[in-house]
Parts: structure tokens; C-alpha cells; sequence
């Protein structure tokens, strides 16, 4: 009763009809069995709010690594005859990064639950129960197994046909079991982002190098490649000599090496569950568009 309250008031006070002008939210009116009235549909409008936390934190990770957020070293190991780069200062990642992630995960998750909302006022012929309403949600399961539970405790309100598309979408199904599905890694991130904020972290890609000068190069300069790892403080991100007839050349005979490092940066989930050390930018934007091409359009049918 409360839910058709809800409604009632929103088209009674005209903010329904400017939501709907406005495109914030989208309407499908039924006007089956005892209920009549608008059911609001606003899981497009979810997904793209998390579009939006994606782009503000895409844009700020850009800002971040183009500053250089590290400083580099370079001393003679006397021992070792090598010279050795490491990092002596690196700058905190801005802790509301996790709060922007936070955020991007739990609207996406939440678009998939309003649709699947959406789908079950449709077989309803109206809002759900209290009771109904608290028991929905978009289910994703690894294990077939655990399908049948799932879905008569999240489902029971839905068309068969609805069913059958969600069942489709499940992670069970994936071929290459050698990776996470995009929906599993969603899922475990949201309810891991409900007790903590995710951790990230500073990572450098394949591309990054160790620009060496000295006038006894030849051309001046050379580059040392291939570091890939965490970018922290005190991290060895290069090692290297000056050879000669197979042996080390003391360092009396390049005492002026300098170098600047051009590290390729990338902030990625940690290693091991959920997410075992993916890139943030490449998971976020693959999974917002497997959901409005692969999973919206098969469940918007059924509307």
C-alpha cells in the first residue's frame, strides 16, 4: 500500500510528469487488475549516473598520472657494478577515488535490481508486496547449482520469460573459465564496497621506461623497459650496467648518468579476489556497456 501511496503522491504533485519531461526517469503506465497508475523506470538512468561518476573519475586518474605522481632516483651500486632507479617519493591516490568507485559499482548494481523491479510490476500487474519487493533482485550466480534457490527467492515475482532471459545472462554459463564474468566481479564488489571502502592501487603498465643520458651513449640516450608492478616508495624499477668485453666498466668511466623515469601508469584492483588485478578504467567502461547492449535490451522487450 505504501508503494501505491508513493505513486499516487508523485503524480498528484506534477513532479512525476517533470521527472519524465526532464528525461531523468522513464514511465510505463499499466492499468492491470486493481492497480492504476505509472511504475517508474529508472534503471537506464542509473546506469548512466554511474557513466557520469566514470567519467569525473576517469578525467581525475588522467589529471593524477600526467603530474607524475613519483620521483625517481638513480645510485651506483659499487658492489654490483649496476646502476639502480628507484622511487623515493610516490603521491597518495585522492581517497575519494574509492568513494567515486563505490559509487559507479552500487548504481550499476542498483540499475539491474530497478529493472528487474520494472519486470515484476509488469507480471504483477502493479507494485509488489513489501514483503515481495525486499526478496527481488537481479540474480548472478557462479555455480548452476545454486540457480534454483536464486531464483525462486529473487524471481518468484516474474514472468517465465524474463526468468528465462536472466538465466541466460549468468556467469554459470561463461565459456572461459580462465576469467572473472563482468557480472560476478560486480556483484562481489558491490558487497564488499557495503562494509569497506575497495582498495586500489598504483600500478605501472608494460610501457614503462628509464630514460638514460651520457655522451658516451651512443645517439646520448637509451631506454630501460619492462618494469610492471606496484608503484611504492622505495620500489627498484630498473637495474643496469655498462659492459665492455663481457665485463662490468667501473664507474670512474660514466660518473654522470642521469636518468628520468616515464612510467606508464594504471590504477588497478589489487591482486586476488574479486577483481585480481584488473585495470579500474578497462573493467568499468566494458561493464556498463555489456549491460545496456547485452542485458537491457532482451529484459526492455519483455516490458
Amino acid at each position: 500500500m505504501r508503494a501505491i501511496r508513493w505513486a499516487s503522491w508523485l503524480v498528484s504533485s506534477g513532479l512525476l510528469a517533470l521527472l519524465e519531461r526532464l528525461g531523468i526517469i522513464e514511465i510505463v503506465r499499466y492499468s492491470y487488475g486493481k492497480f492504476k497508475g505509472p511504475v517508474i523506470m529508472d534503471h537506464r538512468a542509473k546506469l548512466q549516473w554511474a557513466r557520469n561518476h566514470f567519467g569525473t573519475l576517469d578525467q581525475a586518474v588522467d589529471a593524477f598520472i600526467k603530474n607524475e605522481p613519483y620521483k625517481l632516483s638513480v645510485k651506483f651500486d659499487a658492489q654490483e657494478d649496476a646502476y639502480i632507479a628507484w622511487l623515493t617519493e610516490v603521491t597518495d591516490m585522492p581517497a575519494e577515488w574509492r568513494l567515486m568507485l563505490g559509487d559507479i559499482i552500487q548504481n550499476t548494481r542498483s540499475a539491474l535490481d530497478a529493472l528487474t523491479y520494472a519486470l515484476a510490476c509488469k507480471n504483477l500487474g502493479g507494485p509488489p508486496s513489501d514483503r515481495q519487493v525486499i526478496q527481488i533482485q537481479f540474480v548472478i550466480v557462479d555455480d548452476p547449482g545454486n540457480w534454483p534457490g536464486e531464483c525462486g527467492r529473487r524471481l518468484s515475482c516474474l514472468h517465465p520469460d524474463a526468468v528465462t532471459v536472466i538465466h541466460g545472462l549468468q556467469p554459470c554459463h561463461r565459456t572461459d573459465r580462465t576469467k572473472r564474468h563482468a557480472l560476478s566481479v560486480l556483484r562481489d564488489l558491490s558487497n564488499v564496497d557495503k562494509h569497506r571502502h575497495i582498495v586500489l592501487a598504483l600500478a605501472a603498465a608494460a610501457s614503462s621506461g628509464i630514460t638514460i643520458t651520457h655522451p658516451a651513449i651512443p645517439g646520448g640516450t637509451e631506454v630501460v623497459d619492462g618494469y610492471v608492478g606496484p608503484i611504492e616508495k622505495d620500489t627498484m624499477v630498473a637495474r643496469w650496467q655498462y659492459v665492455a668485453g663481457g665485463r662490468p666498466i667501473p664507474n670512474i668511466f660514466h660518473p654522470d648518468v642521469d636518468a628520468h623515469g616515464k612510467l606508464g601508469l594504471d590504477v588497478q584492483f589489487p591482486s586476488g579476489w574479486p577483481a585480481y588485478g584488473g585495470s579500474v578504467l578497462g573493467f568499468l567502461p566494458n561493464l556498463l556497456d555489456f549491460i545496456e547492449t547485452r542485458v537491457f535490451p532482451p529484459l526492455e522487450a519483455l516490458l
